[in-house]
This record gives structure tokens, C-alpha cells and sequence, in this order.
């Protein structure tokens, strides 16, 4: 199994969530959300590697909210970049190639639920 079937399995096992396509023009695009609010809490691409600035022809990969001081110690590794179309400094981009450490690539999913959760502050 993938690294991006990985993600979805624990998705599904750990939060109840099913990827939604909202594109039809980019139909390898989905989208993991909570499902009281409807954020988004991960956003899975296939790009040309050429969008993110490195060699190679189409990746997967994933984007998640992370905390900016987590992106920047990650930022080492090669299959870690700046969120690709995200406010960088909140969101992370992971290249799934398998390169990545899987537990931590399922870490990373878990703290991004956790972030992009409703406040409790928020609801009224």
C-alpha cells in the first residue's frame, strides 16, 4: 500500500473521514475534512514536478496544516517542501514517494486534524 492509501485508510479508521473530489477538472484532486465544520484538514494532488520546482514527472502529494515551528524542522527533508498553493508558513507539502517516514507523515495528518478543528471559543 501507498503512502497516499496509507493516509486515507488511517483517515477513514482514525476520523470517520472519506476523500471528497470537488473538481471535476482535477478528478486526483481530494479533499479530507471535519465533518461538523467541513475544513479542510489535508488536500491530496497529483503535479507535475516541474509546479514544485524539483526534477521528475507527476507526484503525489499531500498538503496539511502543521504547526510553523514543526514545518520549519522539517523543511530538511527532500520530500518536505513549503504548502504548494497554502500560506506557507502554516501549511506543509509531503511528497508521497515513500520517502518520508510514515509514522511521522500520519503524525503530521493527526496534528493537522487537530489544528484546523473548530475552536471551542468559536461556537456559540
Amino acid at each position: 500500500m501507498g503512502q497516499k492509501e496509507k493516509l486515507l485508510a488511517h483517515a477513514r479508521k482514525k476520523f470517520g473521514s472519506k476523500p471528497e473530489y470537488p473538481w471535476a477538472d482535477e478528478p486526483e484532486y481530494a479533499v479530507l475534512r471535519h465533518a461538523d465544520s467541513g475544513k479542510w484538514y489535508a488536500l491530496l494532488m497529483r503535479l507535475p514536478a516541474k509546479r514544485l520546482g524539483i526534477e521528475g514527472t507527476v507526484l503525489d502529494v499531500v498538503n496539511l496544516k502543521a504547526d510553523p515551528m514543526v514545518i520549519l524542522s522539517l523543511l530538511d527533508h527532500p520530500s518536505a517542501l513549503p504548502g504548494y498553493h497554502m500560506n506557507k508558513t502554516h501549511w506543509i507539502t509531503i511528497i508521497l514517494n515513500g520517502r518520508f517516514p510514515d509514522k511521522e507523515l500520519l503524525s503530521l495528518l493527526e496534528s493537522s486534524h487537530a489544528l484546523t478543528r473548530k475552536s471551542k471559543h468559536s461556537l456559540k
